[in-house]
């Protein structure tokens, strides 16, 4: 009986989980569009030589700066991923993680 119960638990988590997520839908949308043209807004104001003659100037350490954010990102959501019952969180594993890394 109750393998039943969670299995419908599941399965109302995960409905519930995607029709939040296209709600949002919009919103992210017109999040990145702002980002975006935040970035565009700076990096003309500063000029696209100068952002280029700087990243040339940090070369190819700059790998090094950023890889272990991109490391500690990854792992903190397969840690969430692992985390939660596997029997609540049915999501395919891909879904699951790409879900995670968005929240984190």
């Amino acid at each position: 009986m109750s393998g039943s119960v969670t299995r419908t638990t599941a399965h109302a988590t995960r409905g519930s989980l995607g029709a939040g997520f296209a709600d949002l839908r919009g919103a992210r949308v017109l999040l990145l569009a702002l980002g975006l043209t935040l970035v565009a807004g700076l990096t003309w104001q500063v000029g696209p030589k100068n952002v280029l003659d700087h990243f040339q100037s940090l070369g190819w350490p700059l790998v090094f700066a950023v890889l272990p954010y991109i490391l500690v990102v990854i792992l903190d959501a397969v840690a969430w991923r692992d985390t939660f019952d596997h029997a609540v969180l049915t999501l395919p594993a891909a879904i699951a993680f790409t879900l995670l890394r968005r929240l984190r």
